[in-house]
């Protein structure tokens, strides 16, 4: 009798370990945003955690304020002196360079210092309202953005290396989509959702997802659109990091050519009628998409739009009015 109960409980324990074995969710905060991992299949616990390793594995690379990072090595080196990097750092940055000149410069990470003096990054933002920055400061920040003329590249030797001190660099607009690509590679013969703070990911079937409201509402969703398996979806907004100073919106995403937040009128402080407030980006090149969406956003609604349509991606763009426009067959739904 106890045998026969021995071997019941134990079957017991099997079936549920194969149960919970067959889907697993995991939350984390990792390159300074909430990180949400859905896989179902067999052995989906052991694909998770191998997931988030490898963010992690990945965030300790690119992150821009942990010590000893290949991003901050590359901050803190002197000019003229080589930096040598990882092949995951070294792809983004070719990445970069890609897009910096695909959009004209419109994406670029050697901003970075203008975010800081904006006081929009992860250790400096606060949210409280607070005067902009003097034009004397920007523009002398500005004298060292420019990535093709700032940073050279070596992807022979796996070298980086910068023309003065003053240059910095951050993969904002850039690591979430590559840690993406590399989860989905993880994550093939499952299905999957990942959800790397707004840059989604659809494995092995698809997925309706909600587009985020760009400004307060009752709604958290502005609409929604069905992904197919194996696309990526990535939005860049001027609601994620922000203040509103003498009724002017100062946002995260700063605009290398300028030196101010997009959107806004380097001239006259005020708010550009073409703005935009939300581009998303739909695509099957992961590790691209949140860089582009971040260019078209900077571009503005006209070229913003050109450089979607030239490169043949799918989007959805919200303006200043909260009117939406649609880029390539994107079946959205307004909500």
């Amino acid at each position: 009798m106890k045998k026969h109960l021995l071997f019941i409980i134990t079957i017991l324990l099997i079936c549920i370990v194969l149960f919970c074995a067959c889907s697993a969710t995991g939350q984390y905060f990792l390159f300074g945003t909430f990180i949400d991992l859905n896989i179902e299949g067999s052995g989906s616990i052991k694909t998770e955690k191998e997931i988030a390793s490898e963010l992690e594995r990945l965030e300790e690379l690119f992150s821009a304020t942990i010590e000893g990072s290949d991003v901050w090595r590359i901050n803190y080196a002197k000019a003229n002196e080589a930096v040598t990097v990882s092949g995951d750092t070294m792809a983004a940055l070719a990445i970069c360079k890609n897009i910096y000149e695909l959009s004209g410069g419109a994406f670029d990470p050697t901003v970075y210092p203008l975010v800081k003096l904006w006081k929009f990054t992860a250790d400096t933002y606060t949210g409280l309202p607070s005067a902009p920055p003097s034009v004397e400061a920007i523009n002398e920040l500005l004298s060292y953005v420019g990535f093709n003329d700032m940073i050279m590249l070596d992807e022979t030797e796996n070298t980086v290396t910068k023309s003065y001190d003053e240059v910095q660099i951050d993969f904002g607009g850039v690591a979430k989509g590559y840690a993406a690509k590399k989860s989905a590679d993880i994550a093939q013969g499952k299905t999957a959702l990942l959800n790397l703070g707004g840059n989604i990911v659809c494995v092995g079937k698809s997925y309706k997802i909600g587009v985020a409201n760009p400004r307060e509402s009752d709604a958290a969703y502005f609409g929604s659109m069905t992904v197919e398996n194996g696309f990526s979806v990535s939005t860049s907004g001027d609601y994620e990091r922000y203040y509103e100073y003498e009724d002017v919106r100062y946002h995260h995403i700063i605009n290398p050519k300028t030196g101010y937040p997009s959107g806004i009128n380097s001239s006259t402080g005020g708010m550009n009628e073409d703005r935009l407030v939300s581009v998303t980006v739909i695509s099957e090149q992961f590790a691209d998409c949140d860089a582009i969406a971040t260019a078209a956003l900077i571009l503005g609604k006209e070229n913003g739009v050109a450089l979607l349509q030239s490169l043949g991606l799918k989007a959805v763009l919200i303006d200043c009015e909260l009117n939406y426009l649609l880029v390539g067959n994107v079946d959205f739904v307004k909500k």
